[in-house]
């Protein structure tokens, strides 16, 4: 069963890693490599992240 929640604190690490892992192949047909690394240096550290999230940003985490 899938289940979704609320990103915490605890969950950031992964989606900084989601992140790298995904945006070069999901992207490098439509973005730069600087523009992607723009993207995740600026908006996918865990730092950048909890900020999105203490400005109300949510990000939905499924787990199954």
């Amino acid at each position: 069963m899938i289940t979704l929640r609320f990103a915490q604190k605890e969950d950031l690490k992964i989606i900084h890693q989601l992140a790298h892992n995904t945006w070069w192949s999901a992207y490098d047909q439509i973005l730069s490599k600087e523009q992607i690394k723009t993207m995740l240096d600026e908006f996918y550290t865990e730092e950048a992240l909890q900020l999105q999230i203490n400005n109300g940003h949510r990000f939905i985490i499924a787990e199954e």
